[in-house]
């Protein structure tokens, strides 16, 4: 499967306001790798910076990240493991960039996402979804930039432009919602390029400065089509759940 260049304890509640971030990149990867890499540094902006920022002092920020050698499931299913459940006002943002394959259970992808534990080399975006949802924060979103077929292509990406609003990001991430976000439908392409992901820099995009979206719009246009202008592939669709 090819991404296209076209994530021993005490279980204990979390307690407190927190947002907690997992980030998930595949920058190993021969051919994407480098332009995951442009991607991962625009979400860690918004994540580490853009997001505290314009919440504010009330939350502390948990952010973990898993690429390179620990690009893996593991290390994000043993700190779920100590978590029984999250805050009733924590917010959880979780980005996925990497391979993926159509998972015929969900219309979320199948994800290229080694299970060190078990031996398997992919795993359900659906069953991270599950997990997080599973331990009830008021607000989540969970971005998965992969592809649902096999192929190698290498499109253009536009750039994210302007600056981050802190009154955007608080205003959507004030609402208690849920959200599992598949970059492309089944059997479309996701693309990256030298100018990151071109799922996540739209993504990001409406949390900048002139979006001013209200919660439905901005589910709206996260999942409103992508123009690639390529002749198999003229536009990626996104495909959004809402879980609450």
């Amino acid at each position: 499967m090819t991404f296209l260049v076209a994530i021993n304890c005490f279980i204990v509640p979390v307690r407190g306001q927190t947002i907690h971030v997992f980030e998930i990149y595949d920058t190993h990867d021969r051919v994407a790798g480098p332009f995951i890499e442009v991607a991962a540094e625009q979400i860690e902006q918004f994540t580490s910076t853009a997001v505290p920022d314009a919440l504010g002092k009330a939350y502390r920020t948990v952010r973990k990240v898993y690429s390179g050698s620990s690009f893996e499931i593991d290390g994000l299913r043993d700190y779920l493991r100590s978590v029984e459940m999250f805050g009733a006002r924590d917010i959880v943002l979780l980005f996925y960039i990497g391979h993926g394959a159509d998972d015929p259970h969900s219309r979320l992808p199948m994800l290229w996402l080694p299970d060190r534990a078990s031996g398997q080399t992919q795993y359900a975006a659906q069953t991270i979804v599950d997990e997080l949802r599973a331990r009830r924060p008021r607000t989540l979103i969970a971005v998965f930039e992969a592809c649902n077929v096999d192929d190698n292509i290498v499109p253009p990406s536009p750039g994210t432009v302007a600056t981050f609003d802190p009154n955007q990001v608080r205003s959507i991430l004030s609402n208690s919602f849920g959200i599992a976000i598949a970059s492309a439908q089944e059997g479309q392409y996701s693309f990256v390029s030298s100018s990151g992901g071109i799922f996540s820099n739209k993504f990001l995009g409406l949390f900048r400065a002139g979006s001013s979206l209200t919660l439905s719009s901005f589910i709206a246009a996260a999942g409103s089509g992508i123009k690639i202008d390529l002749p198999r592939q003229p536009i990626q669709r996104p495909w959004v759940e809402r879980l609450w």
